[in-house]
């Protein structure tokens, strides 16, 4: 009788792990829902010519990238644009561009990740004596890539505007010469955000993916400090949170903390609970409303998280 009973104990447990793996998602593969590629890239450049062997793989604790195209051109010149997030949040997932290096007779990089249960999604963008092609999309799940822990500690700060704009766009332009620029006047570093504010306008916002739920989520984040400061002109700021952004159920947020700007640097400490019934975990887009009347230019700089941590980034 006490064979029987294990036996069947044996048979419970294999059907469930047979039940659990079932479910699991692939490593990695190609992703065939409808996506929406950054509004930068042009879609009618996608082609799966030529990327058939775009993959990814954990690699002594890392996330690698690799690409052998059919034809090796040493002068091609290979991006690859990776996003950490569930599919969805189409038109604000934070995408970051990573050179890719010739490495024997392949193409590769590393993608960092913060936490090993949050799928990257990734492309190429692959020129090739002035042609460009694009991939289409796949997604990697690092835990089940092999990835056991993240491939970098983790670290609150957020944007120091030392790598360029690539997380940022203005919402606002009434004049077509108004864009985003960094201005070599930094809180720390070599350059800050500057947005302005033309002559007979009276407000100006920024926007930026770089805050994501799932980061609020993972490190029990309470707040977001960024630096503020003008350069010229007089002007205040204000916060807004969005989730789902763009998406039918949208929420967004408008935070109950103003910031009163002048010309030295202000630290500036936001509350997440002063952004009112805001799903945390969805949040996908922030962003900064400076008013004041023009022309006036403002500065940012150095916005990271805060929360439960002694990790202090000044």
């Amino acid at each position: 009788m006490r064979w029987i009973v294990l036996f069947l104990i044996l048979i419970t447990c294999l059907a469930s792990s047979s039940g659990h793996a079932a479910d699991r998602p692939p490593a990695e593969t190609w992703i065939t829902n409808a996506v929406q590629f950054p509004k930068t890239v042009s879609t009618n450049l996608v082609n799966s010519r030529g990327f058939e062997d775009l993959h990814a793989e954990a690699v002594a604790g890392r996330i690698l990238i690799f690409l052998k195209p059919e034809a090796l051109d040493t002068n091609a010149a290979i991006t690859l644009i990776a996003s950490a997030d569930e599919p969805g949040h189409w038109p604000v997932r934070d995408w970051r561009s990573y050179h890719m290096s010739l490495s024997g007779s392949q193409w590769q990089t590393r993608v960092p990740v913060d936490d090993i249960d949050v799928p990257i999604i990734y492309f190429v963008q692959m020129i090739v004596h002035g042609t460009t092609t694009i991939s289409p999309m796949r997604i990697c799940h690092p835990r089940i890539l092999g990835l056991e822990m993240p491939s970098r500690p983790f670290w609150p700060f957020l944007e120091g505007f030392e790598q360029g704009l690539e997380s940022w766009s203005l919402v606002t332009a009434k004049t077509n010469d108004l864009s985003l620029a960094t201005d070599p006047l930094a809180k720390n570093g070599y350059s800050s955000l500057k947005v302005s504010l033309p002559a007979g306008q009276h407000s100006t916002t920024v926007a930026t993916t770089r805050v994501r739920g799932w980061q609020i989520q993972q490190n029990a984040a309470t707040g977001l400090r960024l630096w503020l400061r003008t350069k010229t002109g007089t002007g205040r700021a204000r916060f807004t949170l969005f989730a789902n952004a763009f998406g039918n159920n949208q929420v967004m947020a408008t935070s109950s903390i103003e910031a009163k700007l002048t010309d030295q640097w202000q630290k500036l400490d936001l509350r997440l609970d002063s952004f009112p019934k805001l799903p945390l975990g969805n949040v996908d887009r922030f962003t900064i409303e400076f008013i004041g009347d023009g022309p006036a230019d403002f500065l940012i700089d150095d916005m990271q998280f805060i929360g439960p941590w002694r990790i202090e980034v000044e």
